[in-house]
């Protein structure tokens, strides 16, 4: 996203941290990725970020499963 949709400021920045998920009694800690405005404070995610995050918690829980080949 480039521009803020409460403040209308053009200086959005991406940003990453880790979020904790429980997945079959275990914590499993996976990069989120989201935006953040540097006027105004407001974080969020737009849509091409909720499709990343999305995989990441996929990739995640197969890890975990020991789905992943060494060539996925």
């Amino acid at each position: 996203m480039s521009e803020c949709k409460i403040c209308k400021s053009k200086a959005v920045v991406a940003a990453q941290a880790n979020e904790k998920i429980s997945y079959k009694g275990a914590t499993l800690s996976v990069p989120m990725v989201f935006s953040s405005c540097q006027n105004c404070h407001r974080e969020f995610v737009g849509t091409e970020q909720i499709i990343e995050n999305d995989k990441a918690i996929r990739d995640a829980k197969k890890a975990y499963d020991g789905l992943f080949s060494e060539f996925a």
